[in-house]
């Protein structure tokens, strides 16, 4: 296998200091106490101030990933988006340029890319960075990923009792939604996910040399599912946004495609699970990592797990996960890490292997 010249350089995270319990949100959407760590098993979730907007959280974790990579320049910005909606839109590339500048980092000719694939986006974003840099076309990128769902979880009582038994929107409800066709009836009420999401940024730096992560492999498939309509992101008419999921045909993507992707990587690699140090999955909720584990048994205590009081932090669970097992000594020098996103209404499956 040929080495690539591309490596992780630093990475930077950004979380809220405030919290949300779970009896809070129980409180909030009418559901039995205990329900949420029953059927997710996450206990708690990052909340955001009003002031902490995506650009301000993206801003944060990326001055910090450049100060831990030790550079002073920077020429792309990849960012991974959570969801675009006309509302949501607006450029976190700017911010972020602004933020950097005021602190000494050159950024003249430096320009942000808009990627929105959700769960997988940030493993896409720093393949995508380590062809930039081993092209030559740059030496410095940045990957960033913030996350923040607290505008889009719906906690209005009349909303949430009209669509408790079976989620159907109608034009009265709704002002802008992704779903093709809610006829089929499989989709949970919002309220019955409204609890998994968390609030962050992560933010990875790639460029030239071996430093903190050196590239080995990158790989990616699309579902065989090929089901286009497994989760919907709206609005309802007064601005509150929601979310619905088909969470049994998720569920069953994670537990059966996920898996033989995952093997098939290794095996395409030239990697056994033996030498895998940390494994970083997706972070959806424990209930569903747990599952996965159960698959490679051998890589069951090598598994980081984050969103048990982070929530689902859609594309930037991987960097956040990272970010934190490296600061917190569980990840060292010659370790192969193995990073494994999937989601984008289970459309995609995505793996980077590197030596740290």
């Amino acid at each position: 296998m040929i080495t690539m010249s591309a490596s992780i350089l630093g990475s930077g995270i950004y979380l809220p200091e405030s919290r949300k319990t779970n009896d809070e949100l129980e409180k909030a959407l009418g559901l039995a106490e205990g329900f949420i760590k029953a059927s997710t098993g996450i206990l708690e979730r990052r909340w955001c101030t009003p002031d902490e907007t995506l650009e301000h959280m993206a801003s944060e974790a990326s001055l910090h990933a450049i100060t831990d990579a030790g550079i002073d320049k920077l020429e792309r910005i990849i960012i991974s988006r959570d969801v675009i909606l006309t509302e949501r839109a607006r450029s976190i590339g700017l911010p972020i340029l602004q933020k950097l500048k005021t602190k000494g980092i050159d950024v003249d000719g430096c320009f942000s890319i808009d990627l929105c694939n959700y769960c997988p986006g940030a493993i896409h974003a720093m393949n995508i960075a380590k062809l930039m840099v081993e092209s030559g076309e740059v030496e410095y990128v940045l990957v960033v990923a913030p996350t923040r769902f607290v505008d889009m979880i719906c906690l209005h009582k009349e909303f949430n009792d009209a669509v408790d038994q079976e989620f159907i929107p109608t034009v009265q409800q709704i002002r802008q939604f992704s779903l093709k066709d809610t006829s089929m009836r499989s989709y949970q009420p919002p309220k019955l996910n409204a609890f998994l999401w968390g609030n962050g940024a992560g933010a990875i730096v790639v460029g030239k040399g071996i430093r903190n992560g050196e590239f080995i492999s990158y790989g990616a498939r699309g579902s065989r599912l090929f089901k286009y309509d497994s989760y919907g992101i709206g609005e309802d008419c007064r601005g509150q946004g929601f979310g619905s999921l088909d969470g049994q045909s998720i569920y069953r993507f994670a537990v059966k495609e996920v898996p033989e992707f995952i093997a098939d990587f290794l095996h395409r690699s030239g990697i056994t699970e033996d030498k895998i140090s940390s494994f970083i999955p997706h972070q959806p909720n424990p209930r569903i990592l747990k599952a996965l584990a159960e698959r490679f048994p051998s890589l069951e205590n090598k598994m980081e797990i984050t969103c048990d009081t982070l929530g689902n932090m859609i594309g930037a669970s991987i960097p956040i996960t990272y970010h934190l097992a490296r600061k917190e000594g569980r990840i060292t020098s010659g370790d192969y890490v193995l990073m494994c996103s999937f989601g984008d209404s289970y459309l995609t499956a995505s793996c980077l292997l590197f030596k740290e």
